[in-house]
């Protein structure tokens, strides 16, 4: 029996499909199909979902209830190119099991403690290559990764100033994890 003839008998009633291929090996349950569309389902049930598939979840650095505050002060205020490009890294790692090179680096000296997701954009005709940096660090057991702070890395002077703030950041987390809810990206 081919493969189309098996899909075409699955469409026949559920009586005559059991019987029929039984005998054969076969089995198939004729059951109808039904699309099932994410969006008519209750928010929280989204929530869930994108959670359940991700590997990574990312907690976002916030002092205030808004959730508006610290990170997010950051993220809001870049170019929607360059929040589109932060959007997709940060959906690629999620997704990720091992962080490596392109995208993610640990670092040493005065940033020790911290890693970094590095985003980097190829030059083009209109602009030269741009790169930005966002400082956190991870809890590897429970799969998270902590966003402290961003910049855009222009020479690498700008570690010396945002580490240290990264670094205060990551205290006060340590110290308040209320501090850290779950990302809200758009």
């Amino acid at each position: 029996m081919s493969a189309s003839q098996f899909r075409k008998s699955c469409a026949a009633p559920i009586s005559e499909t059991r019987s029929r291929f039984r005998a054969s090996g076969f089995f198939c349950t004729a059951r109808p199909y039904r699309k099932f569309d994410i969006d008519s389902q209750p928010s929280h049930y989204k929530n869930y979902r994108k959670k359940a598939m991700a590997i990574w979840q990312f907690r976002c650095y916030d002092t205030s209830n808004s959730g508006r505050k610290g990170f997010h002060e950051w993220y809001d205020n870049l170019p929607t190119a360059i929040a589109a490009e932060v959007d997709r890294s940060l959906e690629v790692l999620a997704n990720t099991r091992e962080w490596g090179r392109p995208l993610y680096d640990v670092l040493h000296g005065k940033c020790a403690g911290l890693e970094e997701i590095r985003i980097d954009l190829p030059a083009d005709d209109e602009a030269p290559p741009i790169s930005y940096r966002i400082l956190g660090y991870s809890n590897r057991k429970k799969k998270e990764f902590f966003l402290l702070s961003g910049f855009e890395k222009i020479n690498g002077d700008e570690y010396a100033q945002a580490c240290p703030a990264a670094l205060n950041r990551k205290k006060g987390v340590l110290r308040h994890g209320h501090k850290s809810p779950v990302c809200d990206f758009p």
